[in-house]
C-alpha cells in the first residue's frame, strides 16, 4: 500500500471570530489534531468573516503561526470601502446620492504592502461580498508583488468582476470552492473556464464534494488544483476524503495535496528571502 501523502491545506479558518458565531475555530491545538487526522501537515490560516475589521484577527493569526512557522502559513483580511459587484452598484448608487467609493480601507496600500514585505503575512484572503472589493492601487501592489489571493467563489461573487479586477491584472488568484459554494455544481464550467485563458488562475477543493468537478479539474489543470479544506467550516477529514476517492496516480496526487501550493508560494518575491 502507498504510504500516504502529507498534505498542505490552503484554506483553514482560525482565530478570533463572533461571538456566538457556530463555525468559530477552535483552540489551535483541537484545531491541528482535526488536521493531523485528515493527514494534514501544513495549512494557510486566516480569520472567519468578521463584521469589525480584521485588525486585532490578523494580529493573533500571526501570533499562532509565529509559535508553530512549520504547520501554519498566514494570511491577511482585510475589509475594503468599495462594494462588490463594484461595476453593478455604482449607477444607482450614484443615482441615489451615494458615493459608490466613499469611506477608507482598513489597510491602505502602503500599509498593506510593509504587512506583506516583512509582517509576516504570506497572502491575503478576500471575501468580496462579506468585505468588499480592495481598492485599485492595493490590487495593483498584489500584481506587482505577485501576492497569492485566496478569493471566496459561489454565491454572491461576480465572476465577471473577479476576471477584471484580479485575472487580468496579473494577480496569483486562487478561486476557492471552484465557484460552487455551496452545493452549486454547475457553476463550476465558468469558473474553470478561466484557468483556461488565464495562467495565474487557480482553484481549490474547499467544499467542493463532486466527483465529476474535482476529477475533471485536475484532469485539465494538474498544476493549479490546490487542496482546501474550509476547517472547521467542514471535516477536514471528509475534504481528504473526496481527494483519496479521485482516480490520480502518486504523482497527480502530490501535486493536489501540497506540491502545487508550495510552487505556487514560492512565486511571490518575497518568499525567496524568508
Amino acid at each position: 500500500m502507498t504510504e500516504r501523502i502529507e498534505a498542505f491545506d490552503c484554506h483553514v479558518h482560525a482565530g478570533l471570530a463572533e461571538p456566538a458565531d457556530a463555525l468559530t475555530p477552535p483552540p489551535i491545538e483541537a484545531l491541528a489534531r482535526r488536521l493531523s487526522a485528515a493527514g494534514v501537515s501544513q495549512a494557510v490560516i486566516f480569520a472567519p468573516n468578521l463584521r469589525g475589521g480584521y485588525r486585532v484577527a490578523n494580529d493573533e493569526v500571526l501570533r499562532i503561526a509565529a509559535a508553530d512557522p512549520a504547520r501554519w502559513v498566514p494570511f491577511l483580511r482585510m475589509r475594503s470601502a468599495r462594494p462588490h459587484p463594484f461595476g453593478r452598484r455604482r449607477r444607482w448608487l450614484k443615482r441615489l446620492g451615494f458615493d459608490a467609493t466613499a469611506g477608507t480601507d482598513e489597510y491602505a496600500a502602503s500599509e498593506l504592502a510593509t504587512l506583506l514585505a516583512s509582517g509576516g503575512f504570506r497572502g491575503v484572503k478576500l471575501n468580496l461580498a462579506a468585505d468588499g472589493m480592495p481598492a485599485g492601487d492595493s490590487l495593483d501592489l498584489l500584481a506587482r508583488d505577485r501576492v497569492p489571493v485566496l478569493l471566496h467563489t459561489g454565491e454572491g461573487i461576480d465572476r465577471g468582476e473577479v476576471e477584471e479586477e484580479f485575472l487580468r491584472r496579473g494577480i496569483p488568484t486562487i478561486l476557492a470552492h471552484m465557484g460552487t459554494y455551496p452545493l452549486r455544481r454547475r457553476e463550476a464550467a465558468g469558473w474553470l473556464a478561466l484557468l483556461e485563458k488565464y495562467p495565474n488562475a487557480y482553484v481549490d477543493t474547499a467544499g467542493v464534494f463532486f466527483g465529476h468537478v474535482l476529477q475533471e479539474a485536475c484532469r485539465r489543470f494538474p498544476l493549479r488544483v490546490l487542496f482546501g479544506t474550509d476547517a472547521p467550516a467542514f471535516d477536514p477529514c471528509v475534504g481528504r476524503a473526496a481527494i483519496d476517492a479521485l482516480d490520480l496516480d502518486d504523482a497527480a496526487r502530490e501535486r493536489v495535496l501540497r506540491g502545487n501550493l508550495r510552487d505556487l508560494l514560492s512565486q511571490n518575491p518575497t518568499e525567496r528571502h524568508r
